[in-house]
């Protein structure tokens, strides 16, 4: 003896297929609430990290750390480090 599979009727296969849909809807929605609000932040952070890491501050950094001790207001050897002119004039 075979069994064969029961019919279904329409009615249930729409019933099901709008109950995946509608869950399919609902995920959607929290996929582009949360995109919609973790991108701008990320490219934000991006965007702040690019800017605090520019050449010119990096150098003024390491100008700080290592030479502004000396070449600085005390001017060792004539030598001012602090803004670009007494730079370019040199020691």
């Amino acid at each position: 003896m075979s069994t064969r599979p029961r019919p279904v009727s329409t009615a249930k296969v729409v019933q099901l297929s709008m109950a995946i849909g509608t869950v399919g809807v609902r995920i959607s929605k929290y996929v582009f609430l949360f995109l919609s609000v973790a991108l701008p932040l990320l490219v934000f952070a991006s965007l702040q990290s690019s800017v605090a890491s520019s050449p010119s501050q990096q150098v003024r950094r390491i100008l700080k750390e290592n030479c502004l001790g000396c070449h600085g207001p005390t001017q060792m050897a004539g030598l001012d480090l602090r803004d670009r002119e007494t730079i370019l004039k040199g020691g």
